[in-house]
């Protein structure tokens, strides 16, 4: 019935695929994470965007506006994804006064994969949003972070594995 009504108004079913959401990796934030942590989801976030270069999942990196652009190291890996988009915002939920949701919906975005910092504030803040707006999200222990000293990880990590899934490592 659906397919029917779909074929009639010329309409074709929206795919519901995964696209990844890189938050706040800028040299402004990123400078303050213990250097192991750096280089550790540094690391594996490499390999998230490798993944999603071989298999062209779309990709999305949200910047917090004034703090600059996210660090070289993941542009260069960044720039051989073939659907990028980068959204700059003023606030920790990168869905408020941005256009996230419009651009999630032209990729037929049903699961979203978060990576970034931090993860007790903007990353959550926009994972958040993401279950209002009826996105599923994931993410992993390797591939967050919150600032040296933050003492909201705990907490943090017990909202994503309640609202969403959290896994050890992000495979994509």
């Amino acid at each position: 019935m659906l397919k029917k009504l779909l074929s009639i108004l010329r309409l074709k079913p929206i795919k519901s695929c995964l696209v990844v959401l890189l938050i706040d990796m800028q040299d402004y934030y990123t400078r303050r994470l213990a250097e192991t942590t750096r280089e550790k989801i540094i690391a594996q976030q490499i390999r998230v965007i490798r993944a999603c270069a071989e298999k062209d999942v779309p990709f999305v990196i949200l910047e917090y506006g004034s703090r600059g652009g996210t660090i070289p190291i993941l542009l260069d890996e960044i720039a051989k994804v073939p659907r990028v988009i980068t959204i700059s915002k003023r606030h920790n939920d990168g869905f408020r006064g941005t256009t996230l949701h419009k651009v999630l919906r032209k990729f037929g975005a049903g699961k979203l994969a978060f990576m970034g910092i931090n993860a007790s504030a903007c990353v959550k803040d926009t994972a958040d949003s993401a279950i209002s707006l009826k996105y599923s999200i994931v993410t992993a222990d390797n591939v967050i972070a919150d600032e040296a000293g933050c003492d909201g990880r705990k907490k943090s990590r017990e909202w994503y594995e309640a609202n969403g899934r959290f896994l050890e490592s992000l495979i994509i």
